[in-house]
């Protein structure tokens, strides 16, 4: 139970205590005017979660900034603020693929309840509206209608946009603080009993309240006994979390080849054919995409997006594999026709991967070779820049675009991947190594990793 304040109780001529208990209770919406204080009621309210005895899981959509070192709390799955848009998106669907795995018959029985918090609601809606992400705000309403059933509550932060909201109805608990409010600014609110115009005095609606009244009962906020966000308000540490929540991380910035084979050891090990790139998803765990016998691999970027760099990594990232690679120093052309020689041979491993950079920019012998090096059965890794004419410059990438097998570095626009026929999402300004893997007809966001003990034959950015 989460002690909230004191409440007035005319009827009973005596003031109570009281508070908000997220599992009895259900969703929470707090009002504010003009003066707010609903985000300092937000405060009061996950600071407690965070170091209560009950163990709950928390994931907070902070338009305020106020909980950003909240993420490194072992109850804590994900904060996110307004300049993670994606990832905020991202928190919601993952929150409401929990509902019908809690509700299903195998549901998770004694799981840690789950809170989603939403701080500054009239902002996040600005912000989805705003852009190709208006449909976060309707799994929003997904896991209000239905989040009490599987143990996941909700509460919300916000202004008039809170309260003009769709899901506002099915809020059962409303805390409304009038300071500074104006009329024009209440008139979605319903009728309130005549308050002092301080900080934190509110009036509440709702089971959370001690009495039941149409017309809600008057009471003040306690104060935050310390910051949610710097643990709880005795001298211990904070408490552990005995179950641990699942991740919503952002992708790194930069991750390098000894960062995802050290949280390589903590996942099972790719099977036998699939090629290690960097880190994606959720939880961050390697990315890695199938390239079987006779595969290839098209990894494509502009000048100086950093597809050398990628080369250099794999062998460091995959060392049970065997790579093949023209030298630096070598003549592309007749080093890739004796490597065709010895295929013919029987001298060539048939398991070696063939590595072929800036492929585009090679002869047509040099793509000859390869293309039946490749028809052999060696699989092959071949880089290239963006081109509408790429089909006919280097033939090998039909073998790529008809699986649908590629890495895309830093896509300028849409229309970067339309060898492949895969839709993706656009990232504004992405950090070097930032791409699209596409595996399986699906493309999907990866940080690609770099090799810092690479030589100067891996150059690049």
């Amino acid at each position: 139970r989460i002690r909230l304040g004191l409440l007035d109780l005319p009827e009973e001529q005596r003031v109570a205590e009281f508070g908000w208990d997220p599992g009895a209770h259900g969703h929470l919406g707090l009002v504010s005017g003009l003066a707010g204080g609903a985000d300092d009621a937000l405060e009061l309210i996950v600071g407690q979660l965070l170091n209560g005895d009950d163990e709950s899981h928390l994931y907070l959509l902070d338009a305020a900034g106020s909980f950003s070192t909240a993420a490194a709390h072992p109850r804590v799955g994900a904060v996110v603020g307004l300049h993670e848009l994606r990832r905020s998106a991202r928190v919601l669907e993952r929150v409401a693929e929990e509902l019908p795995r809690r509700l299903g018959t195998a549901g998770a029985a004694g799981a840690p309840s789950l809170v989603l918090a939403l701080c500054g609601w009239g902002s996040w809606v600005s912000a989805f509206r705003a852009g190709p992400l208006a449909w976060a705000e309707d799994l929003v309403q997904d896991i209000v209608r239905d989040g009490a059933r599987a143990g996941i509550t909700v509460v919300v932060a916000g202004e008039r946009e809170l309260v003009t909201s769709r899901f506002f109805a099915a809020v059962p608990n409303r805390i409304f603080l009038p300071a500074g409010s104006t009329e024009e600014g209440r008139l979605a609110w319903p009728r309130l009993p005549a308050t002092a115009p301080v900080a934190g005095r509110v009036v509440v609606f709702g089971p959370l309240s001690a009495a039941s009244s149409p017309s809600g009962h008057v009471g003040q906020l306690f104060e935050p006994r310390s910051p949610a966000t710097n643990g709880p308000a005795t001298d211990g540490p904070a408490p552990a979390a005995r179950t641990r929540p699942f991740r919503v991380e952002p992708l790194p910035v930069r991750v390098s080849v000894a960062d995802v084979l050290s949280g390589a050891a903590a996942v099972p090990a790719a099977p036998p054919g699939q090629l290690c790139l960097g880190v994606e998803g959720d939880e961050l765990r390697p990315a890695s995409v199938p390239v079987p016998p006779g595969a290839v691999l098209a990894v494509l970027g502009g000048h100086a997006s950093g597809k050398t760099t990628l080369l250099s990594a794999l062998p460091g990232l995959n060392p049970g594999a065997d790579w093949l690679r023209c030298p630096a120093a070598a003549d592309p052309e007749p080093w890739w026709a004796g490597m065709h020689d010895a295929a013919l041979a029987g001298a060539l491993d048939p398991a070696a991967l063939l590595v072929a950079d800036d492929l585009d920019l090679q002869s047509p012998e040099t793509n000859n070779r390869l293309l039946l090096l490749n028809t052999l059965g060696w699989r092959v890794v071949l880089t290239a820049g963006f081109s509408p004419g790429l089909r006919l410059r280097v033939p090998l990438v039909q073998n790529a675009a008809g699986p649908g097998r590629g890495v895309l570095i830093a896509p300028r626009s849409l229309m970067d991947g339309d060898l492949f026929a895969v839709r993706f999402e656009l990232e504004q300004n992405p950090p070097p190594g930032r791409a699209v893997l596409i595996s399986d007809g699906r493309a999907r966001a990866v940080q690609l990793a770099f090799d810092p003990d690479a030589g100067s034959e891996g150059g690049g950015p």
